[in-house]
C-alpha cells in the first residue's frame, strides 16, 4: 500500500501487514501498539532532526520490524548526520523518563518503560541502517576513510550477529520461546546479513526503529 503525506511518499508492504493482523488477532495487541506508538515517536525524532537541518525527507517505508526514512539527496556534514541519528533513540529516552516518573503512581508504565528500553538498546546497535551503526559510521568517517570505516561496521555487525543467534539458540536451550521475540530477533539477524551481503543496497541514506 502507498500514499502520499503532503509531499512525503508513505509505503508499507505485506509483510507489515500480515504482521499488523497476527499480533492484533493474539494476547499481545495492547503490546503491538504500545510499540507502533514508540515507534513512531521515534522517527518524528529524526523528522524533527531533518527538519531543523533543513533536509527534506522523501519517503517512508513501514517493515515488518521498524520504520525507515529516506531523505533527499541533500548532503549533510557528519556531525549533523549523528545529530540526526541520535535524535531517535533520544526521543525514547525522554519517554523512558515520563514513564519512570508513571511508574512511582501507576505500574500501567511498566510497559511502556520496557518497550522504550528495548527501542533505544536495539537502535543503538552498532549496525546499519539502525541509528548507532549511522552514528559509528559517521563518527569512523570523521577520523578514517571510508574503506577503513567500511571494515569496521562489517565486523562490528558480524559480532553481532553472532550474538543474536548465540541468543535465539540459548532461548531454544532454555525453552524461552517467545513467538514475538524469535521474530523480532530473527529479523534482526535478517536484515543485518543482507547488509553484509548485499552492502550497496544500503548506499542511499536512511534510518531504521523498531
Amino acid at each position: 500500500m502507498r500514499f502520499r503525506i503532503g509531499k512525503v511518499s508513505v509505503s508499507a508492504g505485506f509483510f507489515f501487514f500480515a504482521a499488523a493482523a497476527y499480533f492484533l488477532s493474539s494476547v499481545l495487541w495492547k503490546n503491538y501498539l504500545w510499540a507502533v506508538l514508540f515507534s513512531s515517536l521515534h522517527e518524528c525524532g529524526h523528522m524533527g532532526a531533518l527538519r531543523v537541518f533543513h533536509c527534506p525527507v522523501e519517503s517512508i517505508t513501514i517493515g515488518t520490524v521498524g520504520i525507515r526514512i529516506d531523505q533527499k539527496d541533500l548532503p549533510l556534514s557528519y556531525g549533523k548526520e549523528c545529530v540526526v541519528a541520535i535524535c531517535g533513540p533520544l526521543l525514547n529516552l525522554i519517554c523512558m523518563a515520563v514513564c519512570l516518573i508513571g511508574k512511582r503512581f501507576s505500574s500501567a508504565f511498566s510497559l511502556p518503560l520496557a518497550l522504550n528500553l528495548g527501542l533505544f538498546v536495539i537502535n543503538m546497535l552498532p549496525v546499519e541502517p539502525l541509528d548507532g551503526g549511522r552514528i559509528l559510521r559517521m563518527l569512523l568517517l570523521m577520523k578514517s576513510s571510508p574503506e577503513k570505516a567500511e571494515k569496521v561496521l562489517e565486523v562490528s555487525q558480524t559480532v553481532i550477529v553472532i550474538l543474536l543467534i548465540a541468543v535465539l539458540l540459548l532461548s531454544l536451550i532454555f525453552d524461552f520461546v517467545n513467538t514475538s521475540f524469535v521474530l523480532f530477533v530473527g529479523g534482526l539477524v535478517v536484515m543485518i546479513v543482507s547488509r553484509l551481503i548485499f552492502p550497496g543496497k544500503y548506499a542511499k541514506k536512511q534510518r531504521i526503529c523498531r
